[in-house]
């Protein structure tokens, strides 16, 4: 069961991090003013541009965004034999 939840794991990590790396090549090419429009991400790298830090905050707006989806999946298969 844990080698399932961290097969899942490294799964979200992997997407996510491609989109990420996507999302900082793409600011580091078109760099622009911050304003109003601006995405979480753009406005994160502009005041820290840590990539760890852009990770991590993808990373868990991602997971709040499946919050609850997670913890049913989790149960799901906790229960399994």
């Amino acid at each position: 069961m844990s080698l399932k939840i961290n097969n899942y794991s490294l799964g979200i990590r992997s997407v996510s991090s491609r989109y990420i790396d996507s999302a900082i090549k793409e600011l580091e090419e078109n760099p622009r003013a911050l304003d109003h429009s601006s995405s979480l991400l753009q406005r994160i790298l502009a005041i820290d541009a840590d990539r760890k830090t852009a990770y991590n905050l993808a990373l868990d707006m991602f997971l709040v965004g499946i919050d609850t989806v997670s913890k049913i999946t989790f149960l799901f298969f906790l229960r399994k034999p």
